[in-house]
């Protein structure tokens, strides 16, 4: 991948947080253009440039929409050498997935895109012994972090 025009000009003017880098990378911001187009990524930059200015965070992410916000990876700050390089994208089809997932090794799965700020759904196999509320509720403080590792694995059981 090579960052355009586009992502060359705006990324350097994203936020970065501690959950994350967001769009302050170009190859990441370039993936986002790529995947949604350039006239809503840079409506969204214009946005978010505007909303902040009265203290309203996010709206760039809710203009581009779940796809571009699920958008892992180009972390140079990563524990692992390949992460800093490469991306991971949601999943199309994230139930099939977790079903699959179920009936291949008989654990139960449900599928998140939880960071410091937000938890989001994307998915749970239907046969997932616990409720919505229930997974919020065991996500909602991010157990696995923002650390170095990231995109982690979390086993959720009853004690």
């Amino acid at each position: 991948m090579k960052p355009g025009f586009w992502a060359k000009l705006l990324a350097p003017r994203a936020s970065e947080t501690a959950a994350g880098i967001g769009v302050h990378d170009p190859y990441k911001l370039q993936l986002a253009i790529d995947m949604v187009g350039a006239p809503r990524v840079v409506f969204a930059a214009i946005a978010s440039a505007i909303t902040k200015l009265f203290g309203i965070k996010g709206v760039f992410y809710k203009i581009v929409g779940p796809g571009v916000a699920g958008i892992d990876g180009f972390y140079y700050r990563s524990s692992f050498e390949r992460y800093k390089s490469l991306a991971l994208i949601n999943p199309t089809n994230p139930v099939e997935l977790c079903d699959d997932i179920m009936q291949k090794t008989g654990i139960p799965v449900v599928l998140m895109d939880a960071n410091d700020i937000d938890q989001n759904q994307l998915g749970k196999a239907t046969d997932f012994p616990l409720t919505d509320d229930e997974i919020q509720d065991a996500l909602k403080d991010n157990p696995s972090g923002q650390g170095g590792e990231l995109t982690p694995l979390i086993l959720i059981r009853q004690l």
